[in-house]
């Protein structure tokens, strides 16, 4: 019985190789091939085909680059997310490694963008420079080629060419100012500008401010001055202009003109920054009495500023005012202000 079942199985198994052979079903299971789109193995290949052979090459590297596409994509993503989270070591990490996945993708200019602000917040100067001269570069390139047109991944609200370029500028001036480069940063400002940009109002605000910045580094107080106009004509309280301007006002002997500039700023609202800069400039213009009412308005608003109160005695002593200038004193020591800090006539003070 169990002789007939083993022959009968032979028979079968004999069979089925007749009839595979002769239906090349064999030959079609050697020959079939399966490409892993991770991993880009070529797996069931056929026994005589050359693992160096172009089909096989070219198979595996495209799916190695779909891989690498997906991956870049995923490393963009979470950059971008990163980003919003204010993680910018992480969000640094994701970029540099999508730009190494990808060095030659259509977006890496915008990308290379957000890695080179990344490095402006982290302060690596050197590094922002470099990578803010090649998108520069980049985005004048595809402006030069393609015209204004919009880019398929947006910087933001404006994501077209020159928006983006006027943009680089901006963050390459401020960097090369941070650097100390300050006539390499005024002289691309001033190139930039008689281009004569697209900016919004904020913008042109922002690059005005910086070249008088510059010009104030380098102590040419007449060309600061000149520069902060252009940024107060656009906003008459932009303090970040009108602050360092009463100070080249001042450098250049033109007192009076610092004042009146100050003056405007503080004449319906007693704003901290301009007050303490009038409260200062009065005493440089031996205007103590103006300069000690000034010190009481922002002593009587910011009782806790301890050099406030300082400023205020020194006044009141200046005037003429020993005793209340004892008692502010002696406040500020209650207060815990080192008396060895004092100025020296408060020190005196007996």
């Amino acid at each position: 019985m169990r002789k007939n079942n083993m022959r009968k199985i032979r028979h079968f198994l004999l069979v089925l190789c007749v009839v595979a052979l002769g239906s090349g079903w064999v030959s079609t299971v050697f020959a079939q091939t399966a490409i892993d789109l991770h991993t880009g193995r070529v797996t069931k290949a056929s026994p005589n085909e050359n693992p160096m052979s172009k089909q096989r090459i070219m198979a595996r590297d495209r799916a190695l680059a779909t891989q690498d596409s997906l991956d870049y994509n995923e490393a963009v993503a979470k950059a971008f997310l990163l980003l919003r989270k204010d993680s910018l070591s992480q969000a640094q990490h994701e970029l540099e490694r999508a730009l190494h996945l990808r060095p030659k993708a259509e977006t890496n200019a915008v990308l290379r963008l957000n890695l080179a602000k990344i490095y402006y917040w982290r302060k690596q100067w050197h590094d922002a420079d470099r990578t803010l001269r090649e998108v520069r570069e980049d985005f004048a390139r595809q402006l030069a080629q393609k015209g204004n047109v919009k880019t398929s991944l947006e910087a933001g609200t404006n994501g077209n060419l020159q928006s983006l370029l006027n943009e680089t500028c901006t963050w390459h001036c401020n960097t090369l100012y941070q650097l100390g480069k300050y006539q390499l940063a005024a002289d691309s400002i001033q190139a930039f500008l008689q281009q004569k940009p697209e900016l919004s109002p904020h913008e042109e605000m922002d690059v005005c401010t910086l070249l008088g910045d510059c010009y104030f580094a380098l102590k040419n107080y007449d060309a600061a001055v000149a520069a902060y106009k252009r940024t107060l004509k656009i906003e008459a309280n932009a303090f970040e202009a009108l602050l360092p301007m009463a100070q080249a006002l001042q450098a250049l002997h033109r007192e009076e003109e610092a004042l009146m500039w100050l003056n405007s700023a503080l004449q319906y609202e007693n704003y901290e920054e301009p007050l303490v800069a009038r409260a200062k400039l009065h005493r440089a213009m031996a205007n103590e009495e103006a300069a000690l009412a000034d010190w009481e308005v922002l002593v009587k608003e910011n009782p806790q500023n301890l050099q406030y109160q300082v400023a205020r005695a020194e006044m009141l002593l200046a005037v003429g005012k020993k005793k209340k200038a004892k008692d502010a004193v002696k406040k500020l020591l209650h207060a815990g202000f080192p008396h060895r800090e004092l100025p020296a006539q408060l020190q005196e003070i007996k």
